[in-house]
């Protein structure tokens, strides 16, 4: 795909996703196998979540990641991983700063097919917080 692109040299950070992604290969059976668990997993999520329109949550446990330690970090989006598997509608707002003047956001989420309600839900967030303001270039 790489080449039908006409990219010869990958970013560090593709080149990174495409090392991890070789050491994480499937058999035909073990990939039959994880997609039964996701759709247990997306099964059980609306369970669970029958009773609730909206999920808010941090998109990550941090402040946002500077540009190309993702990979390095990931154990800190997995609030991002959940609605990754689900599939579900999500929205993210920028809700605060940190100290090093990074974005601080939330995530909407709602269930399949509720696209309306994140948008909804992330446009009362910014009537709170004021809005986009534009990132301080440090």
């Amino acid at each position: 795909l790489l080449i039908k692109l006409g990219i010869k040299t990958p970013s560090p950070l593709l080149q990174t996703f495409l090392t991890e992604a070789e050491q994480s290969l499937l058999s035909v059976t073990q990939f039959r196998h994880l997609f039964r668990k996701i759709d247990a997993y997306r099964i059980q999520m609306l369970e669970s979540l029958r009773e609730y329109d909206i999920l808010l949550s941090p998109v990550a446990a941090t402040p946002a990641k500077k540009h190309g330690t993702t990979f390095a970090e990931s154990k800190d989006m997995t609030f991002c991983m959940v609605h990754s598997l689900t599939g579900w509608p999500t929205t993210t707002i920028r809700c605060g700063t940190s100290n090093d003047q990074l974005p601080i956001n939330v995530q909407i989420a709602a269930k399949p097919w509720n696209d309306h309600l994140c948008l909804a839900m992330a446009q009362k967030i910014e009537s709170i917080t004021g809005g986009w303001q534009p990132p301080v270039l440090i």
